[in-house]
């Protein structure tokens, strides 16, 4: 019984439906004549539609419902962008000929002009000379300027892999950069470790005379005094070593003692040529270092021209000390060493050379008092001269 009821219902529900759906078809069907005919009476001008009562007209709808453009922007954008229709190859083709014609400013003119001002700039320059040690001495500084140490021992490390074997002296150069960089922000753990290094590398004896120098320069005269003997125990034959040795003793040290009792070991070490420079180096600083003795001085020259009395050389060295620092009576001894001279047997040359050197110091002393007498005695040796050829040539005949 129940089944029935609701079967029932169901058919009535059906019924009404298709009704529904019937209805909204005629509607649908009749819509199109309804608006035809409205179209016909208005231009027939059976209605009169007022002007403030007439609605806009409505733009058409596209599928969807919506109509079409619509400005989410309520009118905000008046110039929209338009999208990119060309090719993308096209535009990377436009891009790259853009790029192709914008002028290259080259900039190295003003590294030349205003030097390296940063490390870019310093990469940049050694690129194209990696074999200045010049450049990489400015590179490591400009990194101490900026308390960088340990940043310019890396630069000194990639300059000495950098430059070549055949340039000792480029990498010399850097080898004494390395030095001084230790010497005031290393110990002397890492200045002795660069060292060795260095001497295994270059030069001994050059390395060792510019740390010694370096040493001075930093008032570090007891290590400075300590390398020097280290450098004489393996160049003991060194001039040059020698002399700069008596000059340490003699100046920085303040020691005229030491190199006095210094002299006849360093004899002793060098060849028999070497003694002659090396006593005359000895006798010079007896006259210009501040604990010297003048007249130690001038009995060592005295003992060296006696030995080679030809060797003006000597003689001039020995005169241009007693001239600068000669000291009271110094304008008789200097009239008689030039007097002195002149008694020797010499050649017209050297005889013109030292009577203009005694009448430029003259014209010097005095207001120039003794000019004439020089004049006067350098024309009595000329006729002396003349009469001892004279007397020769009629020997000979």
């Amino acid at each position: 019984m129940d089944e029935t009821v609701d079967n029932e219902a169901d058919s009535s529900e059906v019924e009404a439906l298709k009704e529904v759906l019937a209805a909204s078809d005629y509607d649908r069907s009749d819509k199109e004549p309804i608006s035809e005919m409205g179209a016909n009476d208005a231009n027939d001008g059976s209605v009169d539609i007022p002007d403030h009562d007439r609605q806009p007209d409505k733009p058409p709808l596209e599928e969807g419902g919506l109509s079409a453009p619509w400005d989410w922007t309520g009118g905000l954008l008046t110039n929209p962008p338009q999208p990119n229709t060309e090719p993308s190859h096209l535009e990377s083709a436009k891009k790259k000929r853009r790029r192709r014609n914008s002028p290259y400013v080259d900039h190295t003119a003003d590294l030349d002009a205003h030097g390296p001002q940063s490390v870019n700039d310093f990469e940049r320059l050694l690129l194209t000379q990696p074999h200045n040690s010049a450049l990489w001495l400015r590179y490591m500084a400009f990194q101490l300027e900026v308390s960088e140490p340990d940043l310019a021992r890396e630069i000194a490390e990639r300059a000495l892999l950098a430059i070549p074997i055949r340039e000792q002296d480029e990498k010399l150069n850097i080898w004494t950069g390395l030095l001084n960089l230790e010497t005031i922000h290393g110990n002397s753990d890492t200045l002795d470790a660069v060292f060795t290094r260095a001497c295994q590398y270059t030069d001994s004896e050059e390395i060792h005379g510019r740390l010694i120098s370096i040493l001075i320069q930093s008032q570090q005269a007891e290590k400075a005094h300590e390398v020097f003997k280290q450098a004489l125990r393996k160049h003991a034959q060194s001039l040059a070593l020698q002399e700069n040795y008596l000059n340490f003793l003699f100046t920085t040290l303040v020691s005229p003692q030491l190199a006095r009792e210094h002299l006849p070991r360093a004899m002793q070490s060098l060849p028999p040529y070497a003694h002659l420079n090396l006593t005359s180096k000895a006798a010079q600083l007896e006259f210009t270092s501040p604990q010297g003795d003048p007249e130690r001085g001038r009995t060592v020259f005295e003992s060296l021209l006696a030995t080679w009395p030809r060797r003006l050389d000597i003689w001039n060295v020995w005169l241009d000390l007693e001239i600068q620092h000669g000291g009271e009576g110094g304008e008789g001894r200097i009239r008689s060493m030039f007097e002195g001279t002149l008694k020797k047997k010499l050649r017209h040359r050297k005889a013109k050379w030292i009577f203009k050197k005694w009448v430029e110091w003259e014209e010097g002393v005095e207001g120039g008092k003794g000019v004439e007498r020089v004049k006067g005695l350098a024309e009595k040796w000329v006729k002396k001269e003349k009469q001892r050829e004279g007397q020769a040539n009629g020997e000979a005949g």
